[in-house]
């Protein structure tokens, strides 16, 4: 509409009939998330505004939507509001909707929604300071708590994502999916560790890449030197609590209380915050999710092996 118009008084006047439609709450919306975009577009040093014809629009538009699922506390509905009010400043600032045009641009929208379908849980990277001091808080007689240390250590170090360990209910458990006792193998030869399986996943429903033919995906950790995070103490202490051999087709993680159900992932959301809360507090503890432990543990890993290396394992 703006190509055409013969007065610059006539563009101000199209750009406030435009702005009238939106109401305040929209207009608060396009501000919050000009706020998170200006970070993302200073982070690759890009212009805050995406022209019309801009060849890179796409990448960009992504590249702000896993900023949002990554490193904000901004659930599914939420997300794409903010990516609704980006897409809105940018007609705003007379240029066409960058999402117009973009292959794959639904299919990848509906994978965001899926990748956050957790209402409102954090994503931000849990300090890995906090982790050991959690860790040092553990009562080595109690279930709950080991049980959490083991599940916390094993997404930290696997980057597995949150929901791949228990079962949204505990009729819920996926064999297909979530973690049974079988899909947990320690092993002592040449050295300790332990080859955790990882079957369907959100990027493959249907155990369609290669690695997962067979059921054959395992993600390999090995032990620590320091005794704090040695995934090999903390499992010896699980195993020693369960006081024998389990059922391999059995859920891996399970409810506390008659160790026979399997554990919630609102269950061991919660246990892994009462072990954060115990080495700091309730509102400290009610910043990170489940999903914390994967981004710390690849971020950490990128900056000690390389981005080559950990995407390899992850």
């Amino acid at each position: 509409i703006y190509l055409g118009l013969p007065t610059s008084e006539l563009a101000a006047r199209a750009d406030e009939v435009l702005g009238a439609r939106l109401s305040q709450s929209s207009q608060q919306s396009i501000r919050a998330a000009l706020g998170h975009w200006r970070v993302v577009a200073s982070r690759h040093g890009w212009p805050e505004i995406i022209v019309s014809d801009d060849s890179l629009r796409g990448g960009k538009l992504a590249t702000f939507m896993l900023y949002l699922c990554d490193e904000t506390d901004l659930a599914g509905v939420s997300i794409s509001k903010y990516v609704w009010a980006l897409r809105t400043h940018m007609k705003q600032s007379r240029q066409l909707d960058p999402a117009y045009g973009v292959a794959e641009w639904d299919d990848w929208s509906e994978a965001i929604q899926v990748q956050a379908w957790v209402p409102g849980e954090p994503r931000r990277a849990v300090p890995i300071e906090l982790v050991g001091d959690a860790l040092r808080m553990v009562d080595p007689t109690s279930f709950e708590q080991v049980q959490a240390a083991v599940l916390l250590l094993l997404l930290l170090f696997t980057f597995a994502r949150s929901e791949t360990p228990c079962p949204k209910t505990a009729e819920g458990l996926d064999p297909l999916q979530h973690l049974l006792v079988k899909d947990v193998v320690p092993h002592a030869d040449p050295s300790f560790h332990v080859a955790m399986r990882l079957k369907r996943i959100k990027q493959d429903r249907r155990m369609e890449r290669p690695e997962a033919q067979g059921n054959e995906d395992w993600i390999v950790v090995g032990d620590t030197t320091d005794a704090l995070f040695s995934l090999r103490l903390w499992l010896l202490r699980l195993f020693a609590l369960h006081g024998g051999r389990r059922p391999e087709d059995s859920a891996f993680f399970v409810n506390p209380r008659d160790r026979s159900r399997p554990l919630t992932y609102q269950q061991a959301m919660l246990h892994v915050r009462r072990l954060y809360e115990l080495a700091s507090d309730a509102s400290e503890a009610a910043k990170y999710g489940l999903h914390s432990l994967r981004v710390t543990g690849y971020v950490l890993a990128k900056r000690g092996v390389g981005e080559e290396l950990t995407v390899a394992h992850g």
